[in-house]
């Protein structure tokens, strides 16, 4: 392998984990009403997971195009 295949195969575990960490955090933190009747929930996390996810699968299939043109041209 070389080594921009090890990078991208990295990046892709990398925001594999940030995505799956950020799906978690958002189950574990909860959504809960305060007392004067406001929604309090960490919206933020739902996109960022999606982000994540996004890059993941883009460096995911940049890597597996990468290795099958690799293997018809040899």
């Amino acid at each position: 392998m070389t080594v921009l295949h090890l990078r991208l195969f990295s990046l892709t575990l990398i925001f594999s984990l940030l995505s799956l960490a950020s799906v978690v955090a958002y189950h574990y933190i909860g959504v809960y009403v305060d007392k004067e009747g406001m929604l309090v929930e960490t919206f933020w996390l739902i996109p960022s997971a999606w982000f994540c996810l996004a890059i993941a699968l883009g460096s995911g299939v940049s890597l597996f195009i990468k290795k099958v043109n690799a293997t018809t041209k040899a």
